[in-house]
Protein backbone atom coordinates (compact mmCIF):
# COMPACT_ATOMS: atom_id res chain seq x y z
CA UNK A 1 0.00 0.00 0.00
CA UNK A 2 1.08 2.98 -1.44
CA UNK A 3 2.15 5.65 1.47
CA UNK A 4 2.70 9.62 1.21
CA UNK A 5 6.99 10.04 1.97
CA UNK A 6 7.63 6.65 2.48
CA UNK A 7 11.11 6.03 0.84
CA UNK A 8 12.50 2.51 1.75
CA UNK A 9 12.91 0.28 -0.86
CA UNK A 10 15.35 -2.52 -2.11
CA UNK A 11 15.69 -3.98 -5.17
CA UNK A 12 18.15 -6.92 -5.54
CA UNK A 13 19.42 -9.78 -8.33
CA UNK A 14 17.69 -12.89 -8.57
CA UNK A 15 18.90 -15.97 -9.77
CA UNK A 16 16.30 -15.77 -12.89
CA UNK A 17 17.42 -13.77 -15.94
CA UNK A 18 15.53 -10.58 -16.27
CA UNK A 19 13.69 -10.93 -12.85
CA UNK A 20 14.68 -8.90 -9.35
CA UNK A 21 13.95 -9.21 -6.02
CA UNK A 22 11.99 -5.83 -4.99
CA UNK A 23 11.31 -5.42 -1.20
CA UNK A 24 8.61 -2.51 0.12
CA UNK A 25 7.55 -1.92 3.82
CA UNK A 26 4.01 -2.82 4.70
CA UNK A 27 2.79 0.66 6.06
CA UNK A 28 -0.12 -0.98 8.23
CA UNK A 29 1.87 -4.59 9.51
CA UNK A 30 5.36 -3.22 9.32
CA UNK A 31 6.81 -5.64 8.04
CA UNK A 32 8.70 -6.15 4.80
CA UNK A 33 7.05 -7.95 1.85
CA UNK A 34 8.77 -8.35 -1.54
CA UNK A 35 7.83 -10.00 -4.50
CA UNK A 36 9.54 -10.62 -8.39
CA UNK A 37 9.74 -8.25 -11.10
CA UNK A 38 10.25 -8.45 -14.40
CA UNK A 39 13.12 -6.04 -15.53
CA UNK A 40 12.22 -4.93 -19.07
CA UNK A 41 15.10 -3.98 -21.26
CA UNK A 42 17.55 -5.52 -18.11
CA UNK A 43 16.20 -2.11 -16.92
CA UNK A 44 14.07 -1.47 -13.77
CA UNK A 45 11.16 1.39 -13.45
CA UNK A 46 9.97 2.38 -10.10
CA UNK A 47 7.41 4.86 -9.64
CA UNK A 48 7.39 8.08 -6.12
CA UNK A 49 4.49 9.71 -5.83
CA UNK A 50 4.71 12.42 -3.04
CA UNK A 51 8.10 10.66 -1.56
CA UNK A 52 6.77 7.55 -1.30
CA UNK A 53 7.26 4.50 -3.97
CA UNK A 54 4.49 3.04 -5.36
CA UNK A 55 4.78 -0.84 -4.16
CA UNK A 56 5.14 -3.49 -6.95
CA UNK A 57 3.92 -0.67 -9.24
CA UNK A 58 2.95 -1.54 -12.73
CA UNK A 59 4.20 0.09 -15.39
CA UNK A 60 4.15 -0.62 -19.59
CA UNK A 61 6.80 1.29 -21.93
CA UNK A 62 5.72 1.24 -25.18
CA UNK A 63 7.78 0.86 -28.60
CA UNK A 64 8.25 4.70 -28.37
CA UNK A 65 9.42 5.03 -24.65
CA UNK A 66 6.22 6.54 -23.30
CA UNK A 67 5.79 5.26 -19.75
CA UNK A 68 2.00 3.38 -19.21
CA UNK A 69 0.81 2.77 -15.41
CA UNK A 70 -2.10 0.78 -14.20
CA UNK A 71 -4.82 3.20 -13.33
CA UNK A 72 -5.03 1.36 -9.62
CA UNK A 73 -1.16 2.47 -9.05
CA UNK A 74 -2.63 5.94 -9.25
CA UNK A 75 -6.24 5.71 -7.62
CA UNK A 76 -5.28 6.85 -4.35
CA UNK A 77 -2.19 9.21 -4.79
CA UNK A 78 -3.74 11.33 -7.08
CA UNK A 79 -7.23 10.99 -5.92
CA UNK A 80 -8.75 9.99 -9.20
CA UNK A 81 -11.61 7.58 -9.98
CA UNK A 82 -12.53 5.84 -13.11
CA UNK A 83 -16.21 6.16 -14.75
CA UNK A 84 -17.33 3.90 -17.61
CA UNK A 85 -19.75 5.56 -19.79
CA UNK A 86 -21.51 4.65 -23.17
CA UNK A 87 -18.94 4.82 -25.40
CA UNK A 88 -16.87 1.77 -24.54
CA UNK A 89 -13.90 2.64 -26.58
CA UNK A 90 -12.90 5.22 -23.86
CA UNK A 91 -12.70 5.92 -20.27
CA UNK A 92 -13.27 9.43 -18.26
CA UNK A 93 -11.05 10.00 -14.82
CA UNK A 94 -12.17 12.15 -12.46
CA UNK A 95 -10.13 13.99 -9.66
CA UNK A 96 -11.95 15.18 -6.10
CA UNK A 97 -12.14 18.93 -8.03
CA UNK A 98 -14.45 17.19 -10.76
CA UNK A 99 -11.90 18.06 -13.12
CA UNK A 100 -12.12 15.33 -16.32
CA UNK A 101 -9.59 13.47 -18.36
CA UNK A 102 -11.46 11.70 -21.35
CA UNK A 103 -9.17 8.79 -22.54
CA UNK A 104 -9.44 6.40 -25.59
CA UNK A 105 -8.55 2.91 -26.88
CA UNK A 106 -7.89 3.89 -30.53
CA UNK A 107 -6.11 6.76 -29.80
CA UNK A 108 -3.17 4.30 -28.07
CA UNK A 109 -4.05 7.02 -24.96
CA UNK A 110 -4.83 3.83 -22.69
CA UNK A 111 -5.15 -0.16 -22.72
CA UNK A 112 -6.07 -2.68 -21.05
CA UNK A 113 -3.72 -5.62 -19.73
CA UNK A 114 -5.87 -8.67 -17.70
CA UNK A 115 -8.53 -6.27 -16.83
CA UNK A 116 -6.53 -3.46 -15.19
CA UNK A 117 -6.54 -0.22 -16.95
CA UNK A 118 -3.18 1.54 -17.76
CA UNK A 119 -3.04 5.18 -18.92
CA UNK A 120 -0.31 7.08 -20.06
CA UNK A 121 1.93 8.68 -17.08
CA UNK A 122 2.61 11.94 -18.39
CA UNK A 123 -0.36 12.79 -19.67
CA UNK A 124 -2.62 11.94 -17.27
CA UNK A 125 -0.35 13.28 -14.14
CA UNK A 126 0.60 16.87 -15.67
CA UNK A 127 -3.49 16.71 -16.68
CA UNK A 128 -4.09 17.07 -13.11
CA UNK A 129 -1.27 19.71 -12.33
CA UNK A 130 1.24 16.65 -11.29
CA UNK A 131 4.83 17.49 -12.02
CA UNK A 132 6.80 14.55 -13.74
CA UNK A 133 10.14 13.86 -13.46
CA UNK A 134 12.32 10.60 -14.96
CA UNK A 135 15.24 10.01 -13.38
CA UNK A 136 17.00 7.60 -16.40
CA UNK A 137 20.10 6.04 -14.53
CA UNK A 138 19.63 5.87 -10.38
CA UNK A 139 23.18 4.55 -10.54
CA UNK A 140 25.02 6.98 -12.29
CA UNK A 141 23.14 10.29 -11.09
CA UNK A 142 22.92 9.87 -7.39
CA UNK A 143 25.84 6.93 -6.70
CA UNK A 144 28.35 8.32 -9.08
CA UNK A 145 28.59 4.70 -10.37
CA UNK A 146 28.15 3.38 -13.71
CA UNK A 147 27.58 -0.74 -14.22
CA UNK A 148 27.84 -2.06 -17.28
CA UNK A 149 26.80 -5.37 -16.77
CA UNK A 150 24.10 -4.06 -14.08
CA UNK A 151 20.28 -3.07 -14.79
CA UNK A 152 19.89 0.35 -14.98
CA UNK A 153 17.30 1.79 -11.98
CA UNK A 154 14.72 4.03 -13.45
CA UNK A 155 12.73 6.49 -11.24
CA UNK A 156 9.76 8.12 -12.78
CA UNK A 157 8.78 10.83 -9.90
CA UNK A 158 5.29 12.79 -9.51
CA UNK A 159 4.67 15.67 -7.52
CA UNK A 160 1.10 16.65 -6.72
CA UNK A 161 -0.13 19.72 -5.90
CA UNK A 162 0.82 20.94 -2.62
CA UNK A 163 -1.14 23.37 -0.10
CA UNK A 164 1.78 23.89 2.24
CA UNK A 165 4.68 25.50 2.12
CA UNK A 166 8.17 23.85 2.16
CA UNK A 167 9.35 24.40 5.53
CA UNK A 168 12.90 23.42 5.10
CA UNK A 169 15.66 25.03 2.93
CA UNK A 170 18.72 23.64 1.08
CA UNK A 171 20.76 25.56 3.38
CA UNK A 172 18.70 24.37 6.53
CA UNK A 173 18.73 21.01 5.92
CA UNK A 174 22.31 21.21 5.57
CA UNK A 175 22.98 21.93 8.89
CA UNK A 176 20.29 19.62 9.88
CA UNK A 177 22.26 16.72 8.24
CA UNK A 178 25.63 17.79 9.38
CA UNK A 179 24.29 17.71 12.91
CA UNK A 180 23.47 13.58 12.49
CA UNK A 181 26.57 12.57 10.33
CA UNK A 182 28.13 13.87 13.84
CA UNK A 183 26.30 12.30 16.06
CA UNK A 184 26.96 8.83 13.47
CA UNK A 185 30.51 9.50 13.77
CA UNK A 186 30.45 10.06 17.07
CA UNK A 187 28.90 6.41 18.10
CA UNK A 188 31.31 4.77 15.58
CA UNK A 189 34.38 6.32 17.81
CA UNK A 190 33.13 5.25 20.92
CA UNK A 191 31.98 2.03 19.47
CA UNK A 192 35.56 1.49 17.64
CA UNK A 193 37.28 2.45 20.91
CA UNK A 194 35.45 0.57 23.44
CA UNK A 195 36.59 -2.41 21.56
CA UNK A 196 40.02 -1.72 21.16
CA UNK A 197 39.86 -1.91 17.55
CA UNK A 198 41.38 0.87 14.85
CA UNK A 199 38.66 3.48 13.42
CA UNK A 200 38.41 5.55 10.28
CA UNK A 201 38.98 9.05 10.29
CA UNK A 202 37.21 11.32 8.29
CA UNK A 203 35.64 14.86 8.93
CA UNK A 204 31.75 13.97 9.25
CA UNK A 205 30.83 17.27 9.10
CA UNK A 206 31.77 18.08 5.16
CA UNK A 207 27.96 17.29 3.86
CA UNK A 208 28.65 18.25 -0.18
CA UNK A 209 24.75 19.50 -1.73
CA UNK A 210 24.60 17.83 -4.87
CA UNK A 211 22.30 20.25 -6.25
CA UNK A 212 19.46 17.18 -7.59
CA UNK A 213 16.92 16.04 -6.54
CA UNK A 214 14.56 13.17 -5.99
CA UNK A 215 10.88 13.97 -5.83
CA UNK A 216 10.85 16.19 -2.56
CA UNK A 217 14.38 14.95 -1.18
CA UNK A 218 16.81 17.12 -1.65
CA UNK A 219 20.18 14.99 -2.68
CA UNK A 220 23.58 15.58 -0.64
CA UNK A 221 26.70 13.40 0.00
CA UNK A 222 29.58 13.37 2.56
CA UNK A 223 32.84 14.38 1.07
CA UNK A 224 34.27 10.81 1.99
CA UNK A 225 31.26 8.51 1.03
CA UNK A 226 30.38 10.30 -2.37
CA UNK A 227 28.34 6.77 -4.03
CA UNK A 228 26.46 7.82 -0.88
CA UNK A 229 23.63 9.66 -1.79
CA UNK A 230 21.50 11.45 1.31
CA UNK A 231 17.99 12.34 1.02
CA UNK A 232 16.12 15.08 2.78
CA UNK A 233 12.48 15.41 2.73
CA UNK A 234 11.86 19.53 2.30
CA UNK A 235 8.73 18.84 3.37
CA UNK A 236 8.79 16.44 6.78
CA UNK A 237 12.96 16.83 7.65
CA UNK A 238 13.36 12.58 7.35
CA UNK A 239 16.71 11.55 5.91
CA UNK A 240 17.02 8.68 4.00
CA UNK A 241 20.69 7.21 2.87
CA UNK A 242 21.37 4.16 -0.04
CA UNK A 243 23.00 1.08 1.08
CA UNK A 244 26.53 0.84 0.06
CA UNK A 245 26.42 -2.73 -0.44
CA UNK A 246 23.91 -2.85 -3.12
CA UNK A 247 24.68 -2.15 -6.56
CA UNK A 248 21.13 -1.68 -7.78
CA UNK A 249 18.81 0.38 -4.88
CA UNK A 250 18.40 0.51 -1.15
CA UNK A 251 17.30 3.23 0.59
CA UNK A 252 16.52 3.16 3.67
CA UNK A 253 15.44 5.56 6.88
CA UNK A 254 18.03 7.72 8.42
CA UNK A 255 21.55 7.60 7.39
CA UNK A 256 21.82 3.47 7.59
CA UNK A 257 24.01 4.20 4.50
CA UNK A 258 27.03 5.74 6.29
CA UNK A 259 26.58 3.47 9.03
CA UNK A 260 26.83 0.81 6.83
CA UNK A 261 30.03 2.10 5.11
CA UNK A 262 31.84 2.45 8.13
CA UNK A 263 30.70 -0.79 10.17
Amino acid sequence: MWKENQADIHVGRTGFQNYYDICYPNTESGQLESDYVYGFRDSVSLLMIDGGFVPFSRILIDEKGAIHVSFEDLKEPLGLELLQGEDVGAVTLKNENGKELVLRYVESQMTRLKDEVYVPLRLTAEFFGCEVKYISDYQKEFCNEEYSSMPKIHIITVETPQNQEKPYTREEAMLILQEAAEEVYERYVNTMQASGMEYQEYDSGAIVDSGKELGRYFVYQLESFADIPIYFNQYTGEIYSQNPMSTLISISDGLYGISRALY
